[in-house]
């Protein structure tokens, strides 16, 4: 996709371009095509309204629309969000906010410059994209879905609300690249109105342009309806003959060139599977043990898959399409980036996407693992992830971290590649390595904990958002008053030692990976007691809280919990616990954290777990909590 200077205003049903007078006071402007003289309006975030009516936003509660368009700024909705009168569901903010609902912006080779339109309604998907360098148009029929991406997600500029009756208000060819979400067209607009507006998606369509079109298996959301909804013999049919709905796409001029699928659905994926590959991921994927009604629903998918249907069981596609006789091929951002692309093209396979931690996806190549951010924040943490790796392998650490980092750039896009290495998966043998790896620290050298990188942090502004943000500052107050003087073991940490950062090479020892929060003067206990809460979590399946306060009881045996109170110095267990604790504040700490339901929970409630229990220690009373 060429970087090329293209049309960026909508235009009024007239053919006239709009010119938006945007309001600079907060309050919603009134415009009026210079041409024919209809009216239109731009609201208070910025958000042009070319339809006189608005959509349901289908699936979400009356008070959570209510709360969207009430809102004027971000601080106000989330204030709604987590303590209004009826707090929004912790799934429902998951699904809405999480930045890895952006994956599918590695559907596209963005180019900076690029125009993209899109479409869907997904709220982290322009984030993505324009971290991608692309100048992204958002166009909804939903107002309030406007409004809450607006708000939450680094604003949208270019957003306007579109009625579904009219063409869409760009000229032919607008755009290098289309997202959209093919049910939620079929809900605005019906199945008539879906075709037409899919053939107004081929018009703004360049003639060498992707469009990325979400379509649901008809047949598994059949299958998933309440017990006594109704199914007509015509839907069931066209269902069955055509879960991917490929037939409309083709109807409305554009041909579908590659297939991918997110796994097990698009809300909540882990893995974009290329249509090639989705049987054999599916066949390596429906194993393990679960409830019986689960097993067997396993059970029929296996033969399902067996019997070639494997098409039947994916819950949600992507099909990527383009003008019918383009000839631009259509390889993916993911597979473009893979320093290994000569070897994979060789061999035929696609790339395969997974989603990791927050907003990153992982690339596994024939003999690279590639990172790819979903932010531009995440391009920066990234780059800081590489030269922490390498910085790592100067430490006592040398043995445990992977050679050959580095860090690449594709036009301005900033990714992590680190070479691949065969794993096997052993949970005993990782929680092993962990002992290994903390064991291989030492004791380190005694310093005051006012010595180290976490108080450095804890110092700061920003360390006291953090820790206000989980309510936790009383007791960031206390540590930072009282304890700078203890002395505790210093050294290097990794920050996030646990298990699930283990690799277990097939032909070498252990490795640890997910350098990001290394340090290299740091409290020791931070690694050692971690270690032994996640170890303890693991096990019980517990929260943050209870294997926190297991800990301060003395109630974790074993090796690596006998190592970890060694490294506690002047600390009692349970101050050591809050030392933790605000260091993992810190750690997850990010613009507006509160409404991140994966983060701030179990940090509450193990904040109020500790304060309780530092409130039955008197103040005075330092040497009898170090004994506690």
């Amino acid at each position: 996709m060429g970087d090329r200077e293209l049309a960026r205003r909508p235009l009024c049903a007239c053919g006239e371009e709009v010119v938006l007078a945007l309001p600079g006071s907060g309050l919603a402007a009134r415009n009026a095509c210079p041409a024919c003289r209809e009216p239109y309006s731009v609201d208070d975030l910025g958000i042009l309204r070319l339809a006189a009516t608005d959509r349901s936003w289908r699936d979400l509660p009356h008070h959570v629309v209510a709360a969207v368009l009430a809102a004027s700024t971000a601080e106000a909705l989330v204030q709604e969000m987590l303590d209004g009168e009826a707090p929004w569901p912790s799934a429902l903010r998951r699904r809405l906010m999480h930045p890895s609902g952006g994956g599918a912006a590695t559907l596209v080779a963005i180019q900076p410059g690029a125009r993209v339109l899109d479409l869907t309604g997904w709220p982290t998907l322009p984030r993505a994209l324009r971290s991608f360098g692309a100048n992204v148009a958002v166009g909804d029929w939903v107002y309030a879905r406007l409004r809450f991406a607006a708000l939450l997600q680094d604003g949208t500029p270019d957003a306007v609300h579109l009625s579904p009756d009219a063409a869409l208000p760009w000229t032919a060819g607008t755009f290098d690249a289309v997202f959209v979400d093919v049910s939620e067209l079929e809900s605005a607009a019906g199945i008539r109105g879906r075709d037409r507006l899919l053939r107004e998606v081929r018009r703004v369509l360049r003639a060498e342009g992707v469009a990325v079109l979400g379509t649901r298996n008809g047949l598994r959301h059949l299958l998933e309806r309440p017990r006594g909804a109704g199914v007509g013999l015509a839907e069931l049919v066209r269902s069955v003959v055509r879960p991917a709905q490929k037939d409309v796409v083709r109807r409305c001029g554009l041909e579908v060139t590659r297939t991918v699928v997110p796994m097990p659905r698009r809300v909540g994926w882990r893995a974009l599977v290329p249509g090639e590959r989705l049987a054999d991921h599916l066949r390596e994927s429906l194993t393990g043990t679960s409830t019986p009604r689960a097993a067997a629903a396993r059970g029929a998918a296996r033969l399902l898959v067996r019997l070639g249907g494997a098409r039947w069981v994916a819950a949600d596609h992507y099909l990527i399409a383009q003008h019918r006789g383009a000839v631009t091929p259509t390889l993916t951002l993911a597979e473009l980036v893979l320093a290994d692309e000569t070897a994979r093209a060789s061999t035929g396979r696609r790339a395969e996407i997974h989603a990791l931690s927050d907003a990153r996806v992982a690339v596994a190549g024939e003999h690279h693992f590639v990172k790819l951010p979903l932010t531009a924040e995440q391009q920066e943490k990234l780059a800081a992830e590489v030269a922490k790796t390498e910085a790592a392998r100067r430490t006592a650490f040398a043995p445990f971290v992977l050679s050959g980092a580095r860090v690449e750039r594709r036009h301005g896009l900033v990714y992590a590649v680190y070479p691949r290495v065969p794993v096997v998966h052993d949970p005993a043998r990782q929680h092993a390595a962990v002992e290994l790896a903390l064991g291989r620290l030492g004791v380190g050298v005694a310093g005051p904990l006012s010595s180290t990188a976490f108080w450095g942090r804890l110092a700061t502004d920003r360390g006291a958002r953090d820790a206000a943000e989980i309510g936790a500052g009383r007791l960031r107050t206390l540590v930072l008053d009282a304890w700078a003087d203890r002395v505790v073991p210093v050294g290097a940490s990794h920050g996030d030692l646990h298990s699930g950062n283990v690799l277990l090479r097939a032909d070498g020892p252990p490795l640890l990976v997910d350098w990001n929060r290394f340090e290299i003067r740091n409290p020791l206990l931070l690694d050692g007691v971690y270690a032994v809460v996640e170890a303890c979590r693991d096990a019980s399946g517990g929260t943050l809280a209870s294997a926190l306060e297991a800990f301060v009881d003395d109630e974790i045996g074993g090796p690596l919990a006998r190592r970890a109170r060694t490294l506690l110095g002047d600390l009692a267990p349970l101050e050591a616990a809050v030392v933790v604790l605000l260091d993992r504040a810190m750690s997850y700490g990010q613009p507006r954290r509160r409404h991140r339901p994966w983060t701030l929970p179990p940090l509450q409630l193990a904040r109020a777990t500790l304060d309780r229990r530092m409130m039955t220690v008197p103040e005075d009373r330092a040497g009898d909590r170090r004994e506690a």
